[in-house]
């Protein structure tokens, strides 16, 4: 569970030796794809949502398992 935004960027299009495949994507924190682009060169874009990330940390506090005291 990712808990924060992923935006993954991925090339597109060819060059002499390679084709690149495209579909970069912008994913939820739920693992929810909310944009994916094509095969060919394009700008992504979606709408951010900061208070889902908020209500997602809540709901799985990932944080109460840590022990800085072991930490050095």
């Amino acid at each position: 569970m990712k808990r924060c935004y992923v935006i993954a960027c991925n090339r597109s299009g060819q060059n002499p030796n390679n084709q690149f495949a495209g579909h970069s994507l912008i994913i939820n924190p739920w693992g929810e794809v909310i944009a994916e682009a094509g095969e060919s060169e394009e700008i992504l874009s979606a709408e951010i949502e900061m208070d889902l990330v908020k209500e997602i940390r809540k709901q799985i506090p990932i944080f109460t398992d840590r022990k800085p005291e072991y930490y050095n």
